[in-house]
């Protein structure tokens, strides 16, 4: 019998493949083997389709673990979140211009507001930190995702156009970008993005 769950796995599924685009009542319908008006029992839209999945997802990545050692707990929880975010498409595109809605994800809040604010971080502060940490975070996945739709083809001439471009006018007024462009392509994904995390955290946490 068809319930919230394989609905929930098979929306994911959809999202992990081929993105949030994808993702219809009638492609969900047919990969279910069932037809579109019977999914309108378990769920109301499309929109809702995407909350729920984004909300298992948030479920996955898990409150902030507790050591005793802030820095290094949102160190990991940010690092965990990357991860989980990266592993299902582009699916951290929702986190933009979102609030939390679940109870969980106030509950998940409240611990996190209220470490940072016994750690003597000012109560403005602390609320947007979690709000700029979540967006660099989400962002980061989505724009990697975004760069995974391209093909190495593709992205080779564009650094070929952009160098010819940059060196066309004779003596070359940018050397050092020219110079340094293949550097963009260097390091991993996690290794770019923890580099971004230490920065925020230093300023967060001096």
């Amino acid at each position: 019998m068809l319930d919230a769950e394989q609905i929930i796995d098979v929306t994911l599924r959809i999202i992990d493949v081929d993105g949030t685009d994808a993702v219809t009542m009638r492609r969900l319908a047919s990969d279910l083997g069932v037809t579109a008006s019977s999914l309108y029992q378990h769920v109301r839209s499309r929109e809702d389709l995407l909350a729920l999945a984004h909300g298992r997802v948030s479920e996955e990545v898990g409150p902030v673990p507790d050591t005793g050692d802030l820095r290094a707990d949102l160190h990991e929880h940010y690092r965990r979140m990357h991860r989980v975010l990266a592993a299902h498409g582009d699916i951290a595109r929702l986190d933009f211009a979102a609030v939390p809605s679940g109870i969980g994800d106030f509950e998940d809040l409240e611990v996190l507001l209220g470490r940072l604010l016994d750690a003597g971080i000012g109560s403005r502060r602390a609320m947007w930190a979690v709000d700029r940490l979540l967006l660099y975070t989400a962002a980061d996945v989505y724009e990697n995702w975004l760069f995974r739709t391209r093909t190495a083809p593709e992205m080779a001439a564009w650094t070929t156009r952009v160098r010819a471009h940059l060196e066309s006018g004779g003596e070359n007024p940018f050397p050092r970008v020219t110079s340094l462009m293949g550097t963009m392509a260097e390091g991993d994904v996690e290794e770019r993005y923890l580099l971004g995390l230490d920065l925020l955290l230093d300023g967060l946490l001096p």
